[in-house]
């Protein structure tokens, strides 16, 4: 982290607030200290701070946070000096709840821009990114200028990089989108750095070469082969009091629920809505694998596997049943990382991500159709009408600062917004 922020190409540390120190990372204050003395832009997460808590992570220099969920968490935010991202992603979908304190409470636009903080690709070539939050700005009241300026402007000025982008003004990079009506956002063209990227829905220039070497197309390490046993729980039979996380559709936190459940021969019985999921460690060899219980995502047969999430980035499966779960993860090792869902014994689509287990260096046509069809497969072969599925089963496995249940390749955890994670045993007793 240090080494990035010494990049010269660097403009910004984030996610930043008062109680990073409690992150396990060695010289994390120093992490800290030099994007200060290197005067990178510091960006939040200040994810249910209030008061004095709040005071204090923005005393810290943060410029720009996108965790508010609340039109009273933004004015309080926005009163203070930062700049809030409203936020519309696949999983986090914190619109409308925000843009009243624009509409309704009279806040300044230019105190506010826009982010997704995870969207899904197929929902991002259907609908749109930041050019769908412009329009959806504009529509609930938004004036269209104003819905212009916190895409573009503001957002530069968020992140400290407004001496070169965010206006059409001399000296700054000629970034251009040309739309041809401003209230429905119709786009024309599209110039980067003054060269002509998009007209008329396909990209026109050509994209640059790959160059990535065999160690970033070797990074899903698991060197015992997966089994169905691993997703099988080591209970007895009978009714056992267990944890269960609960999702929320459009909320990143999660619930941490007890409940009574079943269990034969290791497989949960009769529990309506909870499926399983698993996290298996991919970066040191796959010998840390955890399974646990997630109520919410509506998962009616099959699984999928994924290494494309928030935090450590590790191999996810999500399912009902113990040999879909093994079939779609370990299709995802072979593939090197990606997408896969399963049901009733085969794959119903997939999406390779080669690189890291994360990206793709694949036509983009081809990947969008890829993602596509998983999204489709999710709804479809597993009988999941859960929008946002990947997205929200990924912020799962994040146990760093969004409360409450989590789970990680070592076992569920608890995180709290006023004291460090820890680990909580499955098995209520």
């Amino acid at each position: 982290m240090i080494a990035l922020l010494e990049h010269d190409d660097c403009v910004e540390l984030r996610e930043w607030n008062c109680w990073s120190a409690w992150l396990p990372i060695e010289d994390q204050r120093r992490v800290y200290e030099t994007a200060l003395r290197r005067r990178r832009t510091i960006g939040g997460h200040l994810e249910g701070l209030a008061g004095p808590t709040l005071q204090a992570s923005i005393a810290l220099g943060i410029r720009s946070e996108h965790e508010a969920v609340t039109a009273h968490e933004a004015l309080e935010r926005v009163e203070l000096g930062a700049t809030v991202q409203i936020r519309g992603g696949s999983a986090a979908r914190d619109f409308a709840d925000l843009v009243p304190a624009i509409t309704e409470h009279g806040a300044d636009p230019g105190l506010f821009s826009f982010c997704t903080d995870e969207q899904e690709l197929a929902s991002m070539a259907e609908s749109g990114h930041i050019d769908r939050l412009v329009r959806r700005a504009i529509r609930e009241g938004v004036p269209p200028i104003d819905a212009v300026r916190m895409a573009t402007l503001n957002a530069a000025r968020g992140i400290g990089v407004d001496n070169d982008y965010g206006s059409i003004t001399p000296g700054r990079v000629a970034s251009i989108v040309a739309v041809e009506e401003l209230a429905s956002l119709p786009i024309a063209k599209v110039f980067s750095r003054g060269a002509l990227a998009a007209e008329d829905g396909a990209y026109r220039l050509a994209p640059p070469p790959a160059q990535y070497g065999p160690e970033a197309r070797e990074s899903i390490v698991i060197r015992r082969p997966l089994t169905r046993d691993d997703f099988l729980f080591e209970l007895p039979d009978g009714d056992i009091e267990v944890r269960v996380i609960g999702i929320t559709p459009g909320r990143l936190a999660t619930e941490e629920r007890i409940e009574t459940v079943a269990f034969l021969d290791g497989r949960p019985q009769g529990a309506d809505g909870v499926a399983r999921i698993a996290v298996i460690d991919r970066h040191l060899g796959g010998q840390e694998r955890a399974l646990g219980l997630i109520r919410g995502l509506d998962v009616a047969d099959g699984a999928v596997a994924m290494t494309a999430n928030p935090g450590m980035m590790n191999l996810v499966v999500v399912g009902v049943d113990e040999d879909d779960m093994c079939l779609a993860a370990s299709r995802v090792a072979e593939l090197g990382g990606g997408f896969a869902v399963a049901a009733h014994g085969r794959i119903h689509a997939e999406v390779a991500l080669p690189i890291r287990g994360i990206v793709s260096d694949a036509p983009s046509g081809e990947v969008v159709e890829r993602c596509i069809a998983v999204e489709h497969a999710i709804r479809d072969a597993m009988g999941s009408p859960f929008d946002g599925f990947i997205s929200a089963a990924g912020f799962a496995c994040l146990a760093v600062s969004i409360p409450s249940l989590k789970i990680t390749s070592r076992g569920l955890a608890r995180v709290s917004r006023s004291e460090p994670t820890e680990a909580v045993p499955f098995r209520i007793r």
